[in-house]
């Protein structure tokens, strides 16, 4: 079950990809959250704050993901081919 922190972050993980890191601002976060802006701001001191979460999950995420990856392939060639389609995919090349 998500907890409303972590649904305050996937939110506004989510309006920053679309419309950028300065044209989000803690209102848009907390309307498209569903929650009020002081209840933002008990998770959240600042938008500097819940930037950093929204970057330390999505490298929790990555993480997994390589580690995970890690073993499942017969062999170490098949294993380098997914981390760099992985790299490639998260850097959009």
């Amino acid at each position: 079950m998500k907890t409303e922190q972590s649904h305050i972050v996937e939110t506004a993980g989510w309006l920053c990809a679309q419309f950028g890191l300065k044209s989000t601002t803690m209102d848009d976060i907390a309307h498209h959250s569903g929650v009020s802006k002081k209840t933002l701001y008990l998770y959240f001191e600042n938008k500097k704050t819940l930037i950093k979460k929204i970057v330390q999950n999505l490298l929790d995420h990555d993480e997994q993901y390589l580690r995970a990856s890690i073993g499942i392939s017969p062999n170490e060639t098949i294993e380098m081919v997914i981390f760099f389609y992985f790299m490639c995919k998260i850097k959009k090349v």
